[in-house]
């Protein structure tokens, strides 16, 4: 798992991974200590959503062809 700010992502699987994102894959402590850590900080800010990737009028499921277009559709989902 990969924390950026506070977004997690899996990283890519297959030889393709680097080490480093590899050893945070099975070690997951120093991921969720640094997530703990950005939200509490007083900056920190939640942000719910409602947002469906199952729901038809916000992704066109037809249009995803692999894992990184799930996160990207997400995402577009929630600005518009």
């Amino acid at each position: 798992m990969h924390v950026n700010g506070s977004i997690c992502t899996f990283p890519p699987r297959g030889n393709l991974v680097p080490a480093a994102l590899a050893w945070r894959a099975r070690h997951p402590q120093p991921v969720v200590e640094r997530l703990r850590e950005a939200t509490a900080n007083p900056l920190h800010e939640f942000w719910a959503d409602e947002v469906s990737l199952l729901d038809a009028a916000v992704v066109d499921a037809a249009r995803i062809h692999g894992p990184r277009q799930i996160t990207d559709g997400y995402l577009l989902a929630l600005a518009a």
